[in-house]
């Protein structure tokens, strides 16, 4: 999504895909509220934290989501 994000701000006929940065932000909202603040000042670091740690971050729920699924699975299996 970063990747489609930044093709729509920096090819002017992908201009219209520039919004999904909107939905990023908004996804990604408890680590997104440091970029708030960073992108007054620094947009590039904003960015950036919002690459690393948004990716970090969907990468923790999914091993959480997993985990879960893994015991819920286990919890199913011992019942029978």
């Amino acid at each position: 999504m970063c990747f489609v994000s930044a093709a729509g701000w920096l090819i002017p006929a992908l201009s219209f895909l520039a919004f999904t940065w909107t939905v990023l932000m908004m996804a990604d909202l408890p680590i997104s509220l440091l970029a708030y603040f960073l992108a007054w000042r620094y947009p590039f670091a904003a960015g950036v934290w919002i690459l690393v740690a948004g990716t970090a971050w969907w990468y923790l729920l999914s091993l959480g989501v997993q985990r879960l699924k893994g015991s819920a699975s286990r919890v199913a299996y011992e019942k029978q």
